[in-house]
């Protein structure tokens, strides 16, 4: 019955670090569409550095999960 729960759970942790994955991916295309956009002229420059600190500190912060939940497996 333990080795049911350990194997339920390693599936759970599979799953969701595919999620982070992805929301990964995202904000890492976010960040290159907001230099885009500053390069284009559509945002300013601090509206820029203010999203992308942003973006990339949720990316950071997914990343640190990833690799802790990487190394329960």
């Amino acid at each position: 019955m333990n080795f049911a729960i350990t194997c339920k759970a390693k599936k759970r942790l599979l799953s969701d670090l595919t999620v982070y994955q992805k929301k990964v991916d995202e904000y890492s295309k976010g960040i290159r569409e907001l230099y885009m956009d500053k390069v284009k002229g559509l945002i300013s420059e601090s509206d820029y550095v203010d999203m992308s600190k942003g973006f990339t500190t949720e990316r950071d912060r997914l990343e640190r999960v990833i690799a802790d939940g990487e190394k329960q497996l």
